[in-house]
């Protein structure tokens, strides 16, 4: 276990003011298609990158995406202690404005075939994904920061086999707060660029022939 010591402290104002379209996601349990309308309240029938999302429900969940498509929102919203998979082969999901996991939530982005999960807030450099629960990244995902801030106050994992983070721009910041953890729960894989708070911690397991590469 190793803890980072960074005397500069940030202070996150976080806006959660939504005023664009809100759907909130059905299933609380198995599979369920991410594009079916029907497992959305009310009926999402014409989606759109600037909806609000909420995954609320709580369960545990495999929500599927159609291969080599694209998706997104303005605002993502991770609660009711509820546990989701996003998962298919080579989609993309990018978050817009917000991204909010409350703590007790798991996010795990799990994508065959290189598929991206981006954080972009590319009207404001300022806007941020707050992350209280658990975000994982699994199979070969990437973790893509391209604008804003990424603030980690619970748990980021990398869990592998061929994972990494990608930083497409130069307006990104992955921020551990104190007490907030990263996993690297891989052998090999690139450690992230970030700023560590004094009291975050970073645990690094699973390496059997290959260390991590640092930045």
């Amino acid at each position: 276990i190793y803890q980072f010591a960074n005397p500069i402290q940030t202070e996150v104002i976080l806006n959660n003011t939504i005023t664009n379209n809100r759907y909130a996601f059905i299933p609380t349990s198995g599979s369920a298609s991410f594009s079916n309308p029907n497992n959305w309240s009310p009926a999402r029938t014409s989606p759109s990158s600037n909806d609000t999302l909420d995954f609320i429900g709580g369960g545990n969940v495999n929500v599927t995406f159609s291969n080599n498509q694209n998706y997104g929102s303005a605002y993502l919203n991770i609660g009711g202690n509820g546990n989701y998979t996003f998962s298919g082969s080579n989609f993309t999901y990018g978050v817009y404005n917000l991204l909010k996991i409350d703590s007790g939530a798991v996010l795990n982005f799990s994508a065959t075939n290189d598929g991206d999960f981006i954080f972009n807030s590319s009207s404001n450099s300022n806007t941020i994904a707050d992350i209280e629960g658990t975000f994982q990244f699994s199979n070969s995902s990437i973790f893509n920061l391209q604008n804003g801030v990424v603030h980690v106050k619970g748990t980021l994992e990398q869990l592998g086999p061929f994972t990494a983070f990608e930083y497409s721009f130069g307006n990104s910041l992955l921020h551990f707060d104190s007490l907030g953890v990263y996993k690297h729960s891989r052998n090999g894989g690139n450690f992230p660029q970030a700023q560590f708070d004094a009291g975050s911690i970073s645990i690094i397991t699973e390496v059997t022939d290959m260390t991590p590469v640092f930045p």
